[in-house]
């Protein structure tokens, strides 16, 4: 049985004050961030900031820190074979159990077990090409079954952040999966890594760059990994608008 979510979504920018706090803390996420010090270079209250923090992105200030450290650390864990101290220390974190702990809780894996499945994904390089170009050969054949539906179409793998496109030449093309969102960060909430982890496909109804779109995320296996099919729809304003009213059943 195909079980669809549709998540209505506020969209609005943030506030000056949440732009220099998320700025400063990418910047500066290797070193001791204090609520104290953000709030001075916000120029607003402790107090203040922290609940506005929280009402705009729906995390806390020691959310949006680990997010962004954690981030940083899986891009070193690729990367190099530095120690497990070295790379929780390079990120901001002063013990390395603790690095584990919230690592974990972000990408459902430890940081060696990351580092084993990236391993894994560079020593299968040329066999991982060929699950992708058959995954991106089955997206093309789902888009001509449903020609007219959607309006394009990715394999995204949440795990690594990664998403594939099949270029009209048929090269395979690869970027970050929150590229599209206009994002720097990924999101562990989005609806491909529900997709992934409750194994069923999700429906959400967003606005993005380019205005409001419909967003298909159904879970796939192939070649003894899980990835997430993606597909979207433009959607017209007005029709956008309507669903936004209250009272509204899908």
């Amino acid at each position: 049985t195909l079980t669809r979510y549709v998540a209505m979504a506020r969209i609005t920018g943030y506030s000056k004050h949440i732009r220099l706090a998320t700025e400063y803390i990418e910047k500066h996420f290797a070193e001791e961030i204090t609520l104290e010090s953000l709030a001075e270079v916000t120029g607003i209250s402790k107090y203040y900031l922290s609940s506005l923090i929280k009402k705009e992105t729906g995390l806390s200030f020691t959310d949006i820190i680990n997010r962004v450290r954690i981030e940083e650390s899986k891009k070193i864990l690729a990367k190099s074979k530095i120690s497990l101290a070295a790379v929780s220390s390079s990120v901001g974190f002063s013990n390395p159990n603790y690095f584990t702990k919230v690592f974990k809780q972000h990408t459902g894996m430890t940081p060696t077990e990351f580092s084993k499945t990236v391993a894994k994904s560079t020593d299968e390089d040329i066999k991982s090409k060929d699950i992708l170009r058959a995954l991106l050969d089955q997206l093309s054949h789902v888009m001509e079954l449903f020609s007219g539906v959607f309006d394009s179409g990715r394999i995204v793998d949440p795990i690594l952040n990664k998403a594939w496109m099949m270029h009209p030449s048929g090269k395979i093309m690869e970027g970050l999966c929150y590229d599209f969102w206009t994002g720097k960060q990924p999101c562990d909430k989005c609806i491909s890594n529900m997709a992934l982890n409750e194994n069923k496909s999700f429906l959400k109804l967003d606005e993005g760059a380019e205005g409001p779109f419909l967003l298909s995320s159904s879970p796939i296996t192939m070649g003894g990994k899980r990835y997430v099919i993606e597909l979207f729809k433009k959607i017209d304003n007005n029709f956008f608008n309507l669903l936004l009213q209250p009272n509204l059943y899908i």
